[in-house]
């Protein structure tokens, strides 16, 4: 309705009183609010259908966009969204788990650490439950630290590679180490951040340039987030016109209200939002929606004040002494910024970084455990959009980035970065051979090594007192056939299960399965033979995992093989 109708629910409600009036008025069926004739097998069969058009587990706004029935629905037929998506055969994400009365199943828990770094964002290494295994390492659990040369040793700081983000680890870390911003020379720390991760180059610049300046103590975190929906109400729309969207002079206003800046944003809430106003301070923030589709604005908060006098100036309108226009209703309670943010980010992309966003009214407050994962993962709203705005930028080691001074690192960045629908491509795999070789093997050997647990056949990983380990990277498409050096043509397996790969013993079908060759005449068949038709042990990562088109080609070629000694 709001995308496609001529008309906004604005104007229906204000006809006909409320918005499912208006539906039975047409003789439509309402669905929110409102007990709907549908059985569990039709709420079932709906999300299946949601499920067909997304990529991942659907979510709530998933649901609400694609679906026949409203969220409601289901956590009232099944007591949690979670278990009908279980019924309905569809396996939800760990953070669905999380945030629901359902307990995470024992093989998708991350380990005490991890659950740490979930939970309170990045963390000193000695604050860690326990030491960080091999299976953490797998999960994503990295470190990060700056060598301190001669002086007071540097403390690490753990977090998750893909869920935390980079502005905040670094600031976190400085929180910890400030000593290091004083001891060492700015420049050798910016050149150490961008050796951790290539994409951290741009942010570790302006970040150590600033604590620099500044001391390296760790700004406040959010604690609140207003989010304002203004695209289908009149009043809020002509607020946000005269006093946010333009910059108002308070100074010229009213005198009494030294607390406020004189060049400002202003913002008012209505009495019945008395509790949303009381629970804003300075360092939270106002997102504002102008249509129905993004959020568009971010005003920072700086100060709250109560003033009838600033809302009267700023927003009621006369002529002669009468009034002539302006709010509908006072707005006293005021929260002042000082800037504003032109932001376009999809309303689904802002609500999934949070849990149980409220979906009742145009003026919502995040709070609490719903916002506390978007802190621990950001920090800060300025963070996240920074965040955002890094990850739309090319990146700065991509492919076509690459070069002779690339180190390994550079190339093992972008090797994670390449999906399934990129590969294989022949400009990149092109591009990946003019590498030196010596870095390029080297890249996707710890990047399949990062990737496996095990051998990905037997599951065995035996590691020597030296650090060494008996895994061995193979790749899927051989190199004198045109196999490329990319993740998704490699498999991690130990030296005997490699030999066996390489001397033909056993084919990997697309789906994964484990065909072994029938030749019981050749010594040691029994043991091979053990494995046949069992399942590959795969990454986590399901856009890592082997490539359908390279195991497809190894297959042929074997194949051929095969036809040519018979």
């Amino acid at each position: 309705m709001r995308d496609d109708g001529p008309y906004s629910p604005y104007y229906y409600k204000k006809e006909f009183g409320t918005w499912h009036e208006a539906l039975q008025a047409a003789n439509i069926q309402p669905t929110h609010g409102v007990t709907a004739d549908v059985n569990r097998t039709e709420l079932i069969d709906a999300l299946k259908e949601v499920d067909k058009q997304i990529d991942q587990s659907p979510r709530r706004s998933d649901v609400e966009e694609y679906g026949e029935y409203p969220y409601e629905l289901y956590t009232k037929e099944f007591g949690s969204f979670v278990i009908a998506l279980e019924e309905a055969g569809i396996t939800p994400a760990e953070i669905q788990y999380r945030f629901s009365n359902v307990e995470v199943p024992p093989e998708m828990r991350g380990s005490e650490n991890i659950e740490k770094l979930r939970n309170e964002g990045p963390t000193l290494s000695t604050e860690l439950p326990q030491d960080v295994s091999m299976k953490d390492r797998q999960r994503g659990v990295w470190d990060f630290k700056i060598s301190s040369g001669m002086t007071k040793p540097a403390h690490a700081i753990h977090y998750l590679r893909d869920e935390h983000a980079p502005e905040l680890v670094i600031r976190r870390f400085f929180s910890e180490n400030p000593h290091i911003l004083k001891q060492r020379d700015p420049h050798g720390i910016k050149l150490e951040i961008g050796e951790h991760q290539p994409s951290w180059k741009s942010i570790g610049q302006d970040i150590t340039d600033e604590l620099v300046e500044h001391g390296g103590v760790e700004g406040p975190s959010l604690e609140n987030l207003v989010l304002v929906d203004i695209y289908d109400d009149e009043d809020l729309q002509y607020c946000f016109s005269k006093s946010v969207s333009q910059q108002v002079n308070t100074s010229t206003l009213v005198d009494e209200e030294e607390s406020i800046p004189n060049a400002a944003r202003v913002w008012g809430f209505r009495r019945e939002n008395q509790e949303i106003y009381e629970a804003l301070s300075k360092n939270d923030g106002l997102l504002f929606s102008t249509d129905s589709n993004s959020y568009t604005h971010y005003v920072p908060v700086e100060a709250t004040v109560e003033s009838s006098n600033l809302m009267a100036d700023l927003w009621v309108e006369y002529e002669d002494g009468t009034r002539t226009g302006g709010i509908d209703s006072p707005r006293p309670n005021l929260v002042v910024g000082t800037d504003i943010q032109r932001i376009d980010i999809p309303r689904k992309m802002i609500e999934k970084e949070f849990t149980a966003v409220p979906d009742q009214g145009p003026t919502r407050l995040l709070t609490g455990d719903t916002i506390e994962p978007f802190v621990n993962k950001y920090g800060t709203v300025d963070a996240f959009l920074r965040d955002r705005k890094r990850s739309e930028d090319p990146f700065p080691a991509h492919v076509d980035g690459l070069c002779d001074t690339s180190t390994v690192e550079d190339i093992l960045a972008v090797l994670r970065k390449l999906s399934h629908e990129e590969i294989p491509q022949e400009e990149i795999e092109s591009e990946l051979e003019s590498i030196e070789r010596e870095k390029r093997e080297a890249a996707f050997r710890e990047g399949v090594y990062e990737l496996y647990e095990g051998c990905a056949v037997c599951g065995s990983r035996i590691e020597g007192p030296d650090g060494s380990h008996n895994l061995e990277a193979a790749h899927i498409l051989p190199k004198n056939q045109g196999g490329p050096d990319v993740l998704q043509n490699g498999v991690a397996l130990c030296r005997r299960h490699h030999w066996a790969f390489d001397s033909g013993w056993f084919d990997i079908t697309t789906e994964y399965s484990i065909i072994v060759r029938d030749r019981p005449d050749l010594a040691g068949y029994d043991k091979i033979k053990s494995y046949d038709g069992s399942s590959l042990r795969l990454p986590e990562s399901s856009s890592l995992r082997p490539h359908p088109t390279y195991l497809g080609q190894r297959n042929t070629l074997n194949e051929v093989f095969d036809e040519s000694s018979t």
